[in-house]
């Protein structure tokens, strides 16, 4: 073979179409200079024209391969990807030759991306957000014929993806209260793009739930809120673009409530993280929004409650509080709240429908109402939200006094004797006795004595009553009086 004849061209013309022979007969590697112009090591296996056929084409490794004008136009690659991440191709080719590159989907038909520039010997195609699989790159004779290197850049992204599909609220996974995860957006593979993620978040009773993300620069993510219906969005992003995002709602009653991270542009990965906070007081019994439903006050004593808490579709805005009295006197019911909150109070009479009393201060924390010289009975309270959300304490303080029938008349004398009691108790009275009450500590009735023979004096058993302290309401001809007895 003569070659000091030939043109530098023509030469490695020649010693390519000889090379390509032999290559393809005993699939040699060969790495030749002749006259100054490099030869590609190639490891091709032919035929590979179509993506059946793909040669692989190791992670972040190079081959090589030749294309020659009329026989050999493409050579197809096929690459595996192990994870969320960026997929770069590149090609060094002959002076004698400017290839195209063209990235497809998992399926082999599907073009995903194009060459990135188009002429030259340098080319690439790439893509940004490839879901794991296996893709497949076609490098396309444009014109020439040669040798090239082909080589492929993975880079995975930053942060573990979430478990895919939770596209839906219905395959949400679950995020730690208090804790975080991490996930992936706009990842793209067999015509599916992840566009969003969906969380759900358990809370354990009544407090302020904050959902935030950090991204990579490369995305920029809303958040929402949405009831524990999944459908209703009852909070939206708290701010608009940039790599940090949140949203919260201040005052959730327990339940497991859903967050959807929408890509808002771009693509990436990203941290998610709740913060929970609980209410301050324990909650009243819910539901208590109607006298009929009240919570009890202890008398003389003091509970919690929360007003203004939401959960699937209902507030809570009022609640109801029932408080026994025993005899004449006077009742101040007062609540305490969060800095968050301001309550009104109102005070209703026995039939729980008619307001005896409104609210003694308008703003603050501390709210009250009373009644001087309330008589005997049940009474009502209705807590009301006013602004803000919260807990609160509330309390009743009530002043034993003697309920005269007949003002005009004193006093008789009525005694409960032993007192602290054991077992049995004496009541007698200078009067007839009509009828005899007894009330626990909740201002619960628990036993009532109406005896038409009208005695001065009865023997009542405790015996079955729990130790404690009970009040017995006295009725005769003359007054109502009450008097307090401890049960040991």
């Amino acid at each position: 073979m003569n070659l000091a004849k030939r043109s530098p061209l023509a030469n490695y013309e020649h010693l390519f179409k000889i090379i390509n022979m032999v290559r393809k007969t005993h699939k040699l590697f060969f790495a030749l200079t002749v006259i100054g112009f490099p030869l590609f090591a190639f490891s091709e296996s032919e035929p590979n024209n179509d993506y059946t056929q793909a040669n692989t084409l190791g992670v972040n490794s190079s081959d090589a391969g030749t294309l020659t004008e009329s026989t050999d136009n493409n050579d197809w690659w096929k690459i595996t990807i192990p994870a969320d991440g960026k997929l770069v191709v590149n090609t060094t080719s002959a002076a004698t030759m400017d290839i195209d590159l063209t990235l497809y989907d998992i399926n082999g038909t599907s073009v995903i991306a194009s060459y990135d520039t188009s002429n030259g010997i340098h080319e690439a195609t790439h893509y940004n957000s490839l879901m794991p699989g296996t893709y497949y790159v076609n490098a396309h004779r444009w014109t020439g014929s040669g040798s090239y290197t082909i080589s492929s850049i993975y880079t995975a992204t930053a942060f573990a993806n979430d478990t895919e599909n939770n596209d839906t609220y219905s395959t949400a996974i679950t995020l730690p209260l208090n804790g975080n995860s991490t996930g992936h957006l706009n990842f793209y593979s067999n015509g599916y793009t992840d566009i969003d993620d969906w969380w759900k978040i358990i809370i354990p009773a009544d407090g302020k739930l904050i959902v935030n993300t950090t991204s990579d620069a490369t995305i920029d993510i809303d958040l929402s809120l949405y009831d524990i219906n999944g459908t209703s969005n009852i909070a939206s992003y708290d701010t608009s673009n940039g790599i940090h995002e949140a949203t919260h709602y201040n005052n959730l009653m327990p339940g497991t409530y859903y967050v959807k991270a929408h890509r808002w542009t771009g693509y990436g990965s990203y941290t998610i993280s709740s913060v929970y906070t609980a209410t301050a007081f324990a909650n009243d019994a819910e539901i208590n929004d109607t006298y009929t439903t009240a919570a009890t006050i202890p008398l003389n004593g003091s509970t919690t409650g929360h007003l203004y808490f939401y959960s699937n579709g209902y507030t809570d805005v009022d609640d109801w509080w029932k408080v026994g009295v025993l005899s004449g006197g006077n009742l101040v019911v007062r609540t305490t709240s969060d800095a968050t909150l301001d309550i009104d109070l109102f005070l209703y009479d026995t039939d729980g429908s008619t307001q005896i009393a409104g609210y003694d201060t308008s703003s603050g924390i501390h709210e009250a109402t009373h009644f001087d010289n309330i008589t005997a009975g049940i009474y009502y309270v209705k807590a009301h939200r006013w602004t803000g959300y919260g807990s609160y304490t509330i309390s009743s303080d009530f002043s034993v006094g003697t309920e005269i029938t007949n003002s005009q008349k004193m006093p008789n004398e009525i005694s409960v004797f032993p007192n602290p009691a054991f077992g049995k108790v004496t009541v007698s009275s200078s009067e007839k006795i009509d009828v005899i009450e007894i009330y626990n500590i909740l201002g619960e009735k628990i036993y009532s004595l109406n005896d038409p023979k009208q005695k001065t004096s009865y023997e009542i058993d405790f015996s079955n009553f729990p130790k404690g302290t009970y009040f017995i309401k006295i009725i005769d001809g003359i007054n109502t009086q009450t008097k307090k007895i401890v049960l040991q």
